[in-house]
């Protein structure tokens, strides 16, 4: 049987293996700060608050990086809450099902009084003043995320192979 998640020192497990090309160094540096680097297991070197922004970054990235790997650019005004829903449509449209995305969706449409997953919770990590992320709240987020990032560092993996 394996430990509960949540007791790993780490946001990502080390088991979670994402193909980030190699001219992606800013998002690769990144994935592995939060997969090797910065604890946030219950400690005195424990660092939630830099796990949560640097989370948050590593979302936003990756629907970047998406985007311009199918040539598509977001605008500069675009947020996060307007960036998931091309995403996601552009993986449904290649065959994924759309179901599953009902993780990421919430993220991006959903009021921060109705699940923790809302990026409002994530935009308070970086802007509110008393906000702070708990790692097992930040373990479980990344968790109901996962199965995401895999399909589109998939994706964007792939089509990196093709060009």
């Amino acid at each position: 049987i394996n430990p509960k998640s949540t007791t790993r020192p780490y946001l990502i497990p080390k088991d979670c293996y994402l193909d980030i090309d190699k001219k992606e160094l800013k998002i690769n540096n990144i994935f592995r700060e939060l997969r090797d680097d910065l604890l946030i297991r219950d400690s005195k070197k424990s660092v939630p608050n830099a796990v949560g922004v640097l989370f948050r970054v590593f979302l936003e990235v990756s629907l970047d990086c998406y985007a311009k790997k199918n040539q598509y650019g977001f605008k500069k005004e675009d947020t996060i809450s307007k960036k998931i829903p091309w995403v996601v449509g552009n993986l449904i449209k290649k065959g994924y099902d759309k179901g599953k995305f009902n993780q990421i969706n919430k993220v991006g449409s959903a009021r921060k009084e109705n699940t923790y997953l809302s990026i409002d919770n994530f935009h308070e990590y970086i802007h509110s003043t008393t906000t702070q992320p708990t790692s097992s709240d930040l373990k479980a987020k990344w968790d109901h995320l996962q199965e995401f990032f895999e399909i589109i560092w998939k994706e964007i993996s792939d089509k990196g192979k093709k060009n």
